[in-house]
């Protein structure tokens, strides 16, 4: 199993003697998060790596946290988490006459569930997800959508649509 872990450094101690507290003092570590993961494809292993790269530490108030997962394309942050994986399998329930919602230059699928909504990309070379909790903004795929569009090429080629297949 291949473990990808975001670290989160500490400085120090808060209110330790002679040392000020800065108003943004690093929160407590969060556990690992148990993340599944499909298989690693070859336009995972070419998109993927600059997807993960540009992810934010901080996102709205969650604080990125450690992930367990099979490959390196999986991120959380917060608790509740927020949940990214890259590189997954197109949604079972996308179809051509779904209904899609343009948020920071990407085509968004969404799935609402009782604790959370999935956000599916369906415009990029990959699929990437991001599993956001009812408790948080949905606002929160704004900030993801911004580092996709940056870094997730568009699809492409004569049968590029907001359907793409695999």
């Amino acid at each position: 199993m291949f473990v990808v872990l975001t670290l989160v450094l500490n400085a120090g101690e808060p209110g330790e003697p002679g040392e000020a507290v800065p108003s943004s003092a690093p929160r407590a570590e969060l556990p690992p998060l148990d993340v599944e993961t499909p298989p690693v494809t070859a336009d995972a292993d070419r998109v993927c790596p600059g997807l993960m790269g540009g992810l934010p530490l901080l996102l709205g108030d969650a604080q990125a946290r450690p992930v367990r997962s099979a490959t390196p394309y999986a991120a959380a942050w917060g608790d509740p988490p927020i949940v990214l994986r890259c590189g997954v399998a197109r949604p079972a329930a996308l179809a051509q006459d779904s209904q899609y919602f343009g948020v920071g230059g990407v085509e968004w699928f969404t799935e609402p569930g009782d604790d959370a909504t999935v956000w599916t990309s369906v415009d990029r070379a990959v699929y990437v997800e991001v599993s956001v909790p009812n408790s948080e903004s949905g606002q929160l795929i704004a900030v993801v959508a911004a580092v996709v569009a940056d870094r997730v090429p568009v699809l492409s080629g004569p049968n590029a649509s907001p359907t793409p297949t695999r």
